[in-house]
């Protein structure tokens, strides 16, 4: 069986990659605890909105407020980043 080489990845860009990711989840941490809940079980976990619900015993639509308001603040941050 013949394998392919691996991609070539950019160790430069890995580097930078996780420090944005990192920098991501610092201002997730800095968010309600109802919106960093929302968006913990929704990306980490992989939990759909339904479940969610579920879990933090409210309705779907307030995850989905929730999970909105979240995102809208993480891309304020980041972009006031630059």
């Amino acid at each position: 069986m013949e394998q392919a080489p691996a991609p070539f990845t950019d160790p430069v860009e890995e580097i930078d990659t996780e420090r944005r990711v990192t920098r991501v989840w610092a201002l997730v941490e800095e968010l309600s605890p109802q919106q960093r809940a929302a968006v913990t079980l929704s990306c980490r976990e992989g939990l759909a909105t339904k479940d969610i619900a579920a879990v933090l015993n409210v309705s779907e639509a307030t995850v989905r407020v929730h999970l909105h308001r979240a995102l809208s603040t993480l891309r304020r941050r980041l972009g006031d980043e630059g």
